[in-house]
């Protein structure tokens, strides 16, 4: 399989491994490419060491075209119309999918909730710090076992960030072009009893917001204002606001409980920042029960 000199800028870009769960995520992904007309760009990274030498690399090489090639078909038997693009680069996941953001500059990253090998660490490891860390278009983690019907909410975390924002934005242009509610969640962090089965996660304090923005508790109006503001050239018929007490990240699962994505701003500072993410996202992408989309501040 030849590979293309470069991919199309903003698509959509996929990572893959074989695995199901990384298969899942190029299924959502070229649905996504689909409903926004963008092209489908799909990478597996192939790992070489110095003692995988010559036939050996080769059958690796081999093993992996073969792999995005049957997947490939795949899609383009659910999408005939979809520009499919396909890439092999060797190396790690996270040295190579920077290289090819930076080079491609797609619209948004799609990565599996877990895989094989090296992919594995995508979510939660070390390739998931650096990936967030150091790509900063729009990410989207597909978790869950199964897709939630078109029907099913996508639930945003609105926290007076430009982070946040954004998320909520995204959110927004997903749910019309998809047709589905958007509800959007404001947490104010303190104590509250969440419902029977609500995951439990450990969750730092709530993060301090924007320089200029005011820590106090916000009014549902001001809520409700800010949300009308952010929907402004979105055609989301069906939006619904809330503002709930209770940890942010535990909070926002429960809302998810039937979501088809939950998309929430990362804008984790010093160390953290360093580490992964926020307290937040690092929390829903351990645990939640759907795709989860990640934005970071202007």
């Amino acid at each position: 399989m030849s590979e293309p000199q470069s991919l199309p800028q903003d698509a959509v870009l996929v990572g893959f491994d074989g695995s199901a769960h990384s298969r899942r995520a190029v299924l959502w992904a070229a649905d996504e490419a689909a409903s926004s007309e963008r092209d489908l760009a799909i990478v597996q990274s192939y790992e070489w060491s110095v003692s995988m030498m010559g036939d050996y690399d080769d059958r690796l090489r081999r093993h992996a075209s073969d792999q995005v090639d049957e997947v490939a078909v795949e899609v383009r038997a659910n999408h005939p119309e979809l520009p499919v693009h396909t890439r092999i680069p060797r190396g790690r996941p996270d040295d190579t999918i920077p290289d090819i953001v930076a080079e491609s500059e797609p619209r948004l990253l799609v990565l599996g909730a877990s895989g094989l090998g090296a992919v594995s660490r995508v979510v939660l490891g070390s390739t998931a710090g650096a990936l967030v860390r150091t790509v900063h278009v729009p990410i989207v983690v597909v978790r869950g076992e199964h897709s939630a019907p078109s029907t099913a909410p996508v639930v945003a975390g609105l926290d007076g960030t430009s982070a946040g924002d954004r998320a909520v934005e995204f959110a927004f242009d997903f749910a019309a072009r998809h047709g589905a509610p958007v509800r959007v969640v404001h947490v104010v962090a303190g104590t509250s009893h969440l419902s029977p089965g609500a995951p439990s996660v450990p969750v730092a304090p709530r993060e301090p917001l924007d320089a200029g923005q005011e820590e106090a508790k916000p009014s549902e109006d001001a809520v409700a204002l800010r949300v009308e503001r952010l929907l402004e050239g979105h055609p989301v018929k069906d939006v619904e606001t809330d503002v709930v007490v209770g940890q942010p990240a535990g909070a926002l699962m429960d809302a998810a409980a039937t979501a088809q994505l939950l998309v929430v701003g990362t804008h984790g500072r010093g160390l953290l920042d360093r580490i992964i993410l926020g307290s937040v996202s690092r929390a829903v992408l351990y645990h939640a029960p759907c795709p989860v989309g990640l934005l970071h501040p202007r």
